[in-house]
């Protein structure tokens, strides 16, 4: 059973989770490149080779696992994404304890326990424990100038035939400096400018055929120096 989810894993490309935690990509050509989560370069996915350790002493259950985070950069910071866990636990990394369900929160930055070579993620599990949710643990590797949350809204202005797409930058970390490029479902791009982060961004999109606007599936790509973050964009009737 956990060998085959992960199989599917590998296969599946999830748009919602990341559009939900605006996953970042390292260019638009890694987003068009690269079908699966584990295949991008910010995402370390701690899947499989869990060692399940039994104390009957203690009456715990824990599992342990390593890994190391390809090309670790200290300059950046590191969060593990534990959106998907829907039991108790508590997680511990390197020794220092990142996790603890009971105050349960989606991201945990783990900067400050997470280092270059050989790291030790132990979680400490209650009896019952679907071994399926850790193949479902994650690390986020983010810049430090970025973007964290940002929201989009659109509104089509039928009479002016005009498609207005509108960003506003709601949290940032650091000092990132973003623009925007919005491209079609052939990968054409369509437009693109800078984004100021103390007001809403209007983009407007002219077309002349409403239903050949309605068949289309845009991407909205939001880049910074190191990073790429993209939101789709789907016309409703």
């Amino acid at each position: 059973m956990v060998e085959r989810h992960f199989k599917m894993l590998k296969k599946i490309k999830d748009y919602s989770w990341m559009e939900r935690y605006h996953l970042p990509y390292s260019s638009h050509q890694e987003y068009y490149r690269h079908p699966a989560i584990h295949q991008i370069h910010a995402i370390t996915v701690l899947c499989g080779e869990w060692e399940l350790n039994n104390n009957h002493v203690e009456k715990s259950i824990s599992y342990t696992r390593d890994f190391q985070i390809k090309d670790y950069d200290h300059s950046k910071d590191y969060f593990l994404d534990t959106h998907l866990l829907s039991q108790e636990i508590r997680l511990c990394l390197n020794g220092k304890t990142i996790v603890n369900t009971r105050e349960s929160k989606d991201m945990y930055n783990i900067t400050h326990a997470i280092h270059c070579g050989l790291n030790t993620m132990t979680v400490y599990v209650k009896p019952h424990f679907m071994l399926e949710q850790l193949e479902q643990l994650w690390v986020i590797e983010r810049t430090n100038d970025r973007i964290v949350n940002f929201d989009v809204a659109v509104q089509n202005m039928c009479e002016d035939k005009c498609l207005h797409i509108k960003l506003q930058i709601t949290n940032i970390e650091g000092a990132p400096i973003p623009t925007y490029t919005l491209v079609d479902s052939q990968g054409k791009s369509l437009l693109s400018g800078d984004i100021h982060l103390d007001r809403v961004n209007d983009i407007i999109l002219t077309y002349d055929d409403i239903e050949r606007l309605q068949e289309e599936r845009y991407q909205l790509f939001i880049d910074t120096e190191d990073e790429t973050l993209v939101q789709t964009i789907e016309i409703l009737e």
